[in-house]
């Protein structure tokens, strides 16, 4: 979850109205030069009571505030967020091209001061708009590029993305929408899903796929798609999920077809009998009409709950409090990494408290290294039923500190401050200092026993 929020760190920066004029579709923003899209609604899924079930609530709300503090992104505010790239072959290829338009609620000037804490930006212009180049301080080699077409909506990417959307918007190339299947496949979607998936199939792709295919026959008919969309819907407390694909032709569209009731059949005959697993597998449905393939599937929160615990069972061996121990100490190490980044990308003198909470069991706390120095580490160590368990959590930031008066189950405040000297290990470096704050300033409450 972590990776994933990161990477949206990066690629975030929200839209909403188009100025001139009437509101337009993001994918007439897409240049037609990219033949795979994302979209997602962050906001849609990160104010949905039903999907934060499914985390621990306290881990998105630090990430979201992490990630508002060093991009000047609020993730819940963020309407729409298209992904477009280019996606030839699935052999490696050292060219990129990949953008990302986002719409929502969004402040330009503060997102452009929170990206200089870590990047060096530079303004230049194409076609008479403002361009920023964006490189990190770390590696200036990394570029990526950013315009904002009005207060609501932002493209960012490679250049050529960047210049190439830009143009998609004036009508001096053409958007992704002209391509005729992969317009037609999006329209058969819901608009409104979470999640909609597009990929325009090309030729060298197709080759790809035919040979990754083998002697399988049936494997072969996917070589024969031309285009496939999927979406996954929230409606009530049910997932829609809808797989349309548009195939050379009638009989490849067949094929294709049963090339995926195969498919279920093969994992129908791996589930365990009367299983979660094979309940949901039943109650897929597809089918082809004409060229086109159709998969659809509508499950409940209540079944993907059961199928979580059901392929993703607590380990045998780890009672049930030693897992929720172990849970509540791994959040906590993940809290104070997320604040640490928050400071440290803020840089000196930039100083926080935040309340940790710290479970029964739990023994030495060490920051940055093992041996007390400044790295990019912080570990929890804890005392279970089957021995000492230690749980990591790694950071962007240089941390260091000292938490060894922290002894017993509780409620600590603690302190966390941007060093530009880092004293207390090596003052010729600079770090993130972690320590309990002063006892009369600090307050800790007792945590009942389990």
């Amino acid at each position: 979850m972590k990776k994933i929020l990161l990477l949206f760190a990066l690629l975030l920066l929200p839209g909403c109205i188009w100025p001139w004029g009437g509101s337009k579709d993001e994918l007439e923003l897409v240049p037609k030069s990219a033949n795979s899209v994302i979209i997602l609604r962050p906001s849609a899924i990160f104010n949905d009571s039903d999907i934060s079930s499914f985390y621990s609530q306290a881990n998105i709300t630090d990430e979201v505030g992490r990630v508002e503090a060093t991009t000047g992104i609020d993730e819940t505010k963020i309407n729409r967020m298209v992904l477009f790239m280019k996606f030839e072959s699935t052999k490696p290829s050292r060219s990129s091209y990949g953008g990302f338009i986002v719409r929502g609620a969004i402040d330009k000037n503060k997102i452009l001061e929170s990206m200089k804490l870590n990047n060096i930006i530079a303004n230049m212009s194409y076609g008479n708009q403002p361009v920023y180049e964006v490189s990190a301080k770390q590696a200036p080699q990394n570029k990526s590029y950013f315009y904002f077409f009005d207060s609501n909506t932002l493209v960012g990417g490679t250049r050529e993305a960047v210049q190439d959307s830009i143009d998609a918007s004036s009508g001096k190339t053409e958007s992704v929408k002209s391509r005729q299947k992969l317009s037609q496949t999006y329209d058969a979607l819901d608009k409104n899903s979470l999640l909609i998936f597009l990929l325009d199939i090309p030729p060298q792709l197709k080759s790809d796929i035919s040979q990754s295919a083998g002697n399988l026959s049936n494997s072969k008919a996917f070589s024969r798609v031309d285009c496939v969309g999927l979406s996954l819907a929230k409606e009530g407390r049910n997932i829609n999920i809808n797989l349309q694909a548009a195939a050379e032709d009638a009989p490849s569209a067949n094929d294709a077809s049963n090339a995926i009731g195969d498919g279920l059949s093969t994992l129908k005959g791996l589930a365990p009998s009367g299983s979660v697993f094979e309940t949901i597998i039943n109650k897929m449905n597809v089918g082809a009409k004409g060229d086109k393939v159709t998969a659809s599937l509508t499950i409940t929160f209540d079944e993907l709950k059961s199928l979580r615990d059901e392929l993703y069972p607590p380990p045998p061996t780890q009672s049930s409090t030693d897992y929720h121990l172990i849970q509540q100490a791994q959040t906590a190490s993940y809290k104070l990494a997320n604040y640490a980044d928050i400071v440290g990308a803020q840089g000196y003198p930039k100083k926080i408290t935040v309340q940790l909470s710290i479970p029964e069991g739990t023994g030495n706390i060490t920051v940055g290294t093992p041996h007390g120095g400044i790295g990019k580490y912080i570990v929890l160590s804890v005392n279970t039923s089957s021995g000492v368990k230690e749980l990591f959590a790694t950071t962007t930031a240089n941390v260091a500190g000292d938490l060894s008066n922290i002894s017993k189950p509780g409620t600590y405040t603690i302190m966390i401050s941007a060093e530009d000297s880092c004293t207390q290990v090596d003052p010729l470096q600079q770090c993130v200092y972690i320590e309990t704050a002063n006892e009369s300033n600090s307050t800790r409450t007792e945590m009942p026993a389990d």
